[in-house]
């Protein structure tokens, strides 16, 4: 089943027609300025269907608004998610150019693991347990791969058995993984075994969800739709109970929803989102943001900023301490 992306294509920009090469495994991406990422700090790619333009922004968690550009475009065509990791690193996963890696403090663009790594697939999200390796979902192809924090593909496991269409994946602090899938799915698996186990979702209206989240205590899952204007079909923003399965619609968000991401040491979560009016015609970004358990809008009214969006959790000094579940949970309290 192809991912339910929604609009039309004509709305699309074309950069993917412009073919990376191969051989071409770093970018000197549009710098604008050096970041020192906080921890706590937003990070925004600036990636929504009428702007395309790629831009990776560091953003006031408390404001929503833009503090400095990061980088833009390079190897960013069709990117699906983002992270960043407790040695700074911004990973996306870009369905065209594979797991790219962003230094904050230049702007460079590489390669971090290419899509023939990978099957041959492009990635779709990518996020971090606590051993330091990577989870990346491909849509359907070969399951939830394994990547160590070098880069090194360990292989595929948990095969699809139950998802159809990987969409997004996340880890809770228990390292148990969940998986949103493009049958409208959200899907429990055990990093170890693999095994998968469907959540029985009640109240929520979503298909083809395109991101996901979990709350920073293992609840709720957060799971967000994009949209679909050309076939009228509004998106929207889901808080789902991660045992009972019983959802609800985040409230305040604006049809074309566009990411989730929770704070793992406040619990905080953020939604950007965008109002559309004729179907076709973006009128304004915003960011939300829930505080114990309360939603609130944080961006100025008219705001065009939405995207794929992280947030920067407890930085670990380099040459580091080898990472330990322990040692990451004591930095979160």
């Amino acid at each position: 089943m192809p991912r339910f992306r929604g609009f039309a294509p004509a709305l699309r920009a074309t950069a993917i027609s412009v073919m990376l090469v191969a051989a071409a495994l770093t970018c000197a991406a549009t710098r604008v300025s050096a970041a020192t990422l906080a921890p706590g700090d937003l990070v925004i790619l600036d990636a929504y269907e009428w702007d395309r333009s790629n831009s990776i922004l560091r953003v006031d968690p408390n404001t929503g608004t833009p503090i400095e550009t990061i980088s833009s475009a390079g190897l960013l065509t069709d990117p699906g998610g983002i992270l960043v990791t407790p040695r700074g690193e911004i990973l996306v996963a870009d369905r065209t150019a594979g797991i790219v890696k962003i230094d904050p403090a230049t702007g460079v663009q590489t390669v971090f693991v290419a899509p023939a790594a990978l099957g041959g697939a492009g990635p779709w999200d990518i996020a971090q347990e606590a051993t330091g390796n990577f989870v990346v979902v491909c849509g359907d192809a070969n399951g939830i791969w394994r990547v160590s924090p070098t880069g090194t593909v360990l292989g595929a496991f948990s095969a699809h058995s139950l998802i159809f269409g990987a969409n997004a994946i996340t880890v809770a602090t228990s390292g148990t993984l969940w998986v949103a899938d493009d049958a409208g799915q959200v899907v429990r698996v055990d990093p170890t075994s693999g095994m998968q186990t469907v959540l029985n979702v009640t109240g929520v209206s979503f298909r083809g969800p395109d991101d996901i989240a979990i709350g920073k205590t293992g609840s709720p899952v957060y799971v967000n739709m994009r949209g679909a204007f050309s076939y009228h079909l509004g998106g929207g923003a889901w808080s789902i109970d991660a045992v009972s399965g019983a959802g609800v619609r985040v409230p305040g968000t604006l049809q074309w929803v566009e990411g989730v991401a929770v704070d793992p040491v406040s619990g905080d979560a953020y939604i950007p989102s965008v109002d559309v009016i004729n179907h076709d015609t973006p009128d304004w970004g915003q960011i939300s943001k829930c505080v114990n358990g309360t939603w609130s809008v944080i961006t100025p009214r008219f705001q065009m900023l939405s995207g794929l969006i992280a947030v920067v959790p407890p930085q670990l000094a380099v040459p580091a301490v080898p990472v330990t579940w322990g040692r990451l949970k004591a930095m979160m309290r």
